[in-house]
């Protein structure tokens, strides 16, 4: 591993091997910056979890989500499906709907999007069931820009929306994620995934379904697996002294972080207090490669498809990137942390 210093901090050129296999998911000691932190002379408490399956799979659903510039049309497509599986024509649908025949085939050409209203109705028109209807309504944020609040989003509980991630964290070769208040959900241990969630719902005023939603977020974190994509990771020094968990989680938390990112498939970088930031880090977002831009707002979540967002929000992502620090620095503010819990 070679190492050049900047007044932004190190930039380190990664000679990475290729991800561990599925039966060696446990040795995430073995990638280079692993070998880093573990200068730090602390031996992670907690590995990775070890979860069944190589990649992540995503359904027939999912397959179809995120496809650049035609995703509209893949979308309409599956709006024909269900159309066709209830053995309907375009001609029957537009009757029940009272819409023109030409509406009906404008949406299935991905010639016009959808709304919300018209996924509501296509459902009840072909018979679909609820679930077919919202995991639609889901998707279709991700073939046009989308405002929806989080109430809205979680109105059937947490574990539907971290499925909705599977898929686009499939589709995507690189994902780039910033958070300045957390750590992210790919790299939180189930503990500490439950508070998070706890403190979602109650906020939200939304079913409870705190395990459901911490089992499908760390069945997500199978992709990190994955030999052909790359992760990386944002933080602030701050995320990892705020607390929303009793301080043994926020321990293990803590000491994840540091097994984490010595796997190859992963880049983890940390904003220190000291730094000087070029851009002020107001709220958290994620990045899958240039296609979608996923901004968390505290009420509500955007969706930027527009190249001049997703401009933006790469450079954001990329000034922020230089003033972090990595490797044997990065171990060393998590270490700084660990030690600054209470004994």
């Amino acid at each position: 591993m070679a190492v050049r210093r900047r007044a932004s901090g190190p930039v380190v050129v990664h000679h990475r091997r290729p991800a561990t296999r599925c039966a060696d998911r446990h040795r995430v000691a073995r990638g280079a910056s692993t070998r880093a932190l573990a200068r730090s002379g602390r031996s992670p408490r907690h590995a990775v979890p070890r979860l069944p399956g190589c990649r992540a799979r995503a359904g027939h659903a999912g397959r179809r989500l995120i496809a650049g510039a035609d995703g509209r049309a893949q979308f309409g497509s599956r709006l024909r499906v269900l159309r066709e599986e209830a053995r309907l024509t375009g001609k029957d649908v537009a009757a029940r709907l009272g819409w023109a025949q030409s509406k009906v085939s404008r949406l299935e050409n991905g010639k016009q999007t959808a709304t919300a209203d018209d996924i509501t109705a296509w459902a009840q028109a072909v018979g679909a069931s609820d679930e077919q209807r919202n995991d639609l309504i889901v998707e279709l944020r991700s073939v046009r820009f989308e405002y929806a609040t989080w109430r809205q989003q979680l109105r059937s509980g947490t574990a539907r929306r971290q499925r909705a991630n599977i898929p686009l964290e499939a589709n995507a070769a690189l994902v780039r994620v910033f958070v300045p208040d957390m750590v992210p959900g790919l790299l939180q241990t189930a503990e500490y995934s439950r508070y998070v969630f706890a403190r979602l719902i109650n906020l939200h005023g939304v079913p409870n379904d705190v395990e459901e939603g911490t089992r499908s977020r760390m069945r997500r974190q199978e992709v990190l697996y994955d030999p052909a994509k790359r992760f990386r990771f944002l933080l602030t020094e701050a995320a990892l002294h705020y607390r929303i968990c009793p301080l043994s989680v926020h321990r293990g938390q803590l000491d994840r972080l540091l097994a984490a990112a010595g796997m190859d498939t992963v880049t983890l970088a940390i904003i220190p207090f000291t730094a000087t930031l070029p851009v002020v880090p107001s709220h958290a977002f994620t990045m899958f490669d240039d296609t979608l831009v996923l901004v968390e707002m505290i009420g509500s979540e955007l969706a930027f498809r527009a190249a001049e967002e997703k401009r933006l929000y790469a450079d954001v992502f990329d000034r922020l990137w230089r003033v972090g620090v990595q490797n044997q620095d990065a171990a060393d503010l998590i270490n700084k942390a660990i030690d600054n819990l209470p004994k």
